[in-house]
């Protein structure tokens, strides 16, 4: 997951404060859209190893009120008025929450870069900070090159996929060795 968006999402979950309440009435849950929930949202914490859960039941819309949702916690009768910006967030799907980050590495760590292109392979190694092209010959590779290519790839997210530039990029860099 995104560590970021779901962060933000536990914030504003955290924050939610009633707006205004309304009377605790049961038989009226269908009708603010808490019986079914429009949205439901599970909270499991664990506080000095204890592990609790809450739940809050999202509705619908504040008639008069169309900043305002109705919601409810489990196992409290108050049906409460809150800010409909957490409803947006969460109906957002799973997709929005996803990490988009295509792989995590600290371009520093890298020894090794392999590359495969149209037949042809490279292969850079890192020895004391420098950079050797190694296949298809040994020669020493341009170190900023070589880097940039890493901090590209450390950079790369998901609507990057499908693009070829990342590759163009690579096929640069080392057909200008």
């Amino acid at each position: 997951a995104d560590s970021l968006k779901s962060s933000d999402l536990v914030r504003k979950l955290e924050g939610l404060e009633a707006e205004d309440f309304v009377d605790s009435v049961e038989d009226k849950l269908p009708e603010y859209g808490l019986s079914p929930a429009e949205a439901t949202a599970k909270l499991v914490m664990k506080t000095d190893g204890t592990e609790t859960t809450r739940t809050l039941y999202l509705g619908k819309t504040v008639s008069d009120r169309p900043d305002l949702i109705y919601a409810k916690v489990e196992d409290d009768p108050t049906v409460y008025m809150v800010k409909n910006e957490v409803l947006s967030r969460i109906a957002r799907g799973a997709g929005f929450y996803r990490d988009r980050m295509l792989a995590r590495f600290s371009t520093y760590d890298v020894k090794e870069v392999e590359l495969k292109r149209g037949g042809k392979t490279f292969l850079l190694k890192k020895k004391d900070d420098e950079w050797k092209l190694t296949v298809p010959e040994e020669i020493k590779a341009d170190r900023a090159t070589v880097e940039k290519l890493l901090d590209d790839l450390s950079q790369a997210t998901q609507p990057d996929v499908g693009t070829e530039h990342l590759v163009q990029k690579a096929s640069n860099v080392l057909m200008s060795s």
